[in-house]
Parts: C-alpha cells; sequence; structure tokens
C-alpha cells in the first residue's frame, strides 16, 4: 500500500463531507483502539463509522450551504429594494396592495391607488417592470419582477384580503 498516495488523497478531498466524515471515523478508530488495544476492531470501527458520518456532515453543510444562499439572496433583494425611490416603491407597493405581480392597465387606470407613470417608466428602464399580455391574449398589463414582488411582500406585508 502506498501511504504517499493515501495521505495525499486525504487532504487534497475537496467534498466536505467526505474530509469531515474521514476525520471523525479516524477519532474513531483510534479511540477505539486506545480502549479496546486490538486493530481489527479498530478498523471495523473506521469502516463502520465512516458512512455515517459522511452522510451526516453532508446533509448538515448541505443544509447550511441552502440556508447561506437563501440568506445571501434576501440580503441583495434588500440592497436592491433600497435604492428605488419613493416614487419607485409606490409603484411595487401599489403591486403588492394589488394582490400580484402582474396587473392590467385597465385595473391601474380605474384604481385609486397611486401609480406614478414616470416611476413606472424608470422602473421598466431598470429591468424590474416589462409589459406584457393577459392570459386572455389581448389585454395589455404591467408585470413586476418577481424577487422584487416576493421582496415587497415581506416590506409593506400581505395584500388585504379579498370579499
Amino acid at each position: 500500500m502506498n501511504w504517499n498516495k493515501l495521505v495525499e488523497i486525504i487532504y487534497t478531498e475537496k467534498d466536505f463531507g467526505r474530509s469531515i466524515a474521514t476525520s471523525i471515523a479516524g477519532v474513531v478508530g483510534l479511540s477505539a483502539y486506545f480502549l479496546f488495544a486490538d486493530w481489527v476492531i479498530a478498523v471495523f470501527a473506521l469502516v463502520i463509522s465512516y458512512p455515517l458520518f459522511r452522510v451526516i456532515a453532508s446533509a448538515i453543510h448541505s443544509r447550511w450551504k441552502k440556508k447561506r444562499t437563501q440568506l445571501m439572496k434576501d440580503i441583495q433583494a434588500k440592497e436592491k429594494f433600497n435604492k428605488f425611490s419613493p416614487q419607485e416603491r409606490q409603484v411595487i407597493e401599489f403591486f403588492v396592495r394589488s394582490g400580484g405581480a402582474c396587473v392590467s392597465w385597465g385595473y391601474v387606470n380605474n384604481s385609486k391607488l397611486p401609480f406614478p407613470r414616470p416611476a413606472v417608466n424608470s422602473l421598466i428602464q431598470r429591468g424590474i417592470v416589462h409589459t406584457t399580455v393577459m392570459e386572455d391574449d389581448m389585454t395589455e398589463a404591467f408585470a413586476l419582477d418577481t424577487d422584487v414582488f416576493d421582496t415587497a411582500q415581506r416590506v409593506f406585508g400581505p395584500p388585504p384580503p379579498i370579499h
């Protein structure tokens, strides 16, 4: 057996779960050897514990990465949201109060909520709002970026219930 190759493989490992499992299983094997003074029991303890620790470490690391990624997305969305002007925020709040990320021109024209047109054009230029057509393929509408809409819902609260 080439010990240098084994050591090189262990120390160049990039998989987090495998690295942690190798370390913990090594400690378990060494502890078993010191406890029982039998290298066969130590090897079995190491071999048996390695997959268990690998699964646990990989699951914990995966969950941590997922939470961290979501946290970073939330921080970036809030930073982006904070860059909007007060009038742009009114337009974004209009979408939230309307209950969706898409509103028709007719709804905008009949609504009592503020919908400053210059701010709409500004959001269109930013790529946050775009014009679209509703499901009937006839009604023109505005559509708000869904990430911005989700962030705005957290900022402005949920829309009022429909009666």
